[in-house]
Protein backbone atom coordinates (compact mmCIF):
# COMPACT_ATOMS: atom_id res chain seq x y z
CA UNK A 1 0.00 0.00 0.00
CA UNK A 2 2.75 2.25 0.83
CA UNK A 3 4.86 1.53 -2.56
CA UNK A 4 1.35 2.31 -4.41
CA UNK A 5 0.52 5.55 -2.77
CA UNK A 6 4.28 6.21 -3.48
CA UNK A 7 3.67 5.82 -7.14
CA UNK A 8 0.69 7.78 -7.24
CA UNK A 9 2.22 10.45 -5.67
CA UNK A 10 5.34 10.03 -7.96
CA UNK A 11 2.70 10.01 -11.43
CA UNK A 12 0.47 13.40 -9.97
CA UNK A 13 3.83 14.95 -9.50
CA UNK A 14 4.97 13.97 -12.99
CA UNK A 15 1.83 15.22 -14.55
CA UNK A 16 2.03 18.88 -13.37
CA UNK A 17 5.31 19.00 -14.00
CA UNK A 18 4.65 18.12 -17.71
CA UNK A 19 1.69 20.11 -17.73
CA UNK A 20 3.61 23.19 -16.77
CA UNK A 21 6.76 22.91 -18.87
CA UNK A 22 5.05 21.24 -22.33
CA UNK A 23 4.16 23.42 -25.59
CA UNK A 24 0.36 22.55 -26.78
CA UNK A 25 1.85 22.78 -30.45
CA UNK A 26 -1.16 21.96 -31.81
CA UNK A 27 -3.19 25.58 -30.89
CA UNK A 28 -0.07 27.19 -33.02
CA UNK A 29 -1.58 25.50 -36.04
CA UNK A 30 -4.74 27.47 -35.57
CA UNK A 31 -3.34 30.56 -34.70
CA UNK A 32 -3.82 33.52 -37.00
CA UNK A 33 -2.69 36.83 -35.98
CA UNK A 34 -5.37 40.22 -35.92
CA UNK A 35 -2.44 42.55 -35.31
CA UNK A 36 -1.22 42.35 -39.07
CA UNK A 37 -2.95 41.20 -42.25
CA UNK A 38 -1.68 39.96 -45.74
CA UNK A 39 -2.50 43.28 -47.31
CA UNK A 40 -0.30 45.12 -44.58
CA UNK A 41 2.77 43.65 -45.01
CA UNK A 42 3.20 43.95 -48.27
CA UNK A 43 3.28 47.85 -48.09
CA UNK A 44 5.86 50.20 -48.01
CA UNK A 45 6.88 51.39 -44.99
CA UNK A 46 6.10 54.91 -44.01
CA UNK A 47 9.05 57.28 -43.27
CA UNK A 48 9.30 60.79 -42.65
CA UNK A 49 10.57 63.22 -45.31
CA UNK A 50 11.78 65.90 -44.05
CA UNK A 51 12.65 64.71 -40.26
CA UNK A 52 17.02 65.31 -39.56
CA UNK A 53 17.39 61.97 -37.56
CA UNK A 54 15.70 60.05 -40.37
CA UNK A 55 18.13 61.60 -42.88
CA UNK A 56 20.87 61.01 -40.70
CA UNK A 57 20.11 57.62 -40.09
CA UNK A 58 19.60 57.11 -43.86
CA UNK A 59 22.53 58.89 -44.74
CA UNK A 60 24.62 56.21 -42.38
CA UNK A 61 22.97 53.14 -44.01
CA UNK A 62 23.98 54.51 -47.48
CA UNK A 63 28.16 55.08 -46.22
CA UNK A 64 27.98 51.79 -44.35
CA UNK A 65 26.56 49.73 -47.70
CA UNK A 66 29.16 51.06 -49.65
CA UNK A 67 32.04 50.70 -46.99
CA UNK A 68 30.50 47.11 -47.02
CA UNK A 69 30.75 46.49 -50.85
CA UNK A 70 34.76 48.27 -50.93
CA UNK A 71 36.05 45.99 -48.25
CA UNK A 72 33.93 42.68 -50.21
CA UNK A 73 36.12 44.07 -53.54
CA UNK A 74 39.58 44.70 -51.47
CA UNK A 75 39.11 41.29 -50.04
CA UNK A 76 37.78 39.45 -52.98
CA UNK A 77 40.72 41.18 -54.82
CA UNK A 78 42.98 40.59 -52.36
CA UNK A 79 42.10 36.80 -52.24
CA UNK A 80 42.63 36.41 -55.93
Amino acid sequence: MERRAKWENWRKTQEMFYRKTSTNYKKWDVFESDSVSENEEDKEPIVPENDPAFKAMEMDFDDRAKKRKRNRKEANRLKE
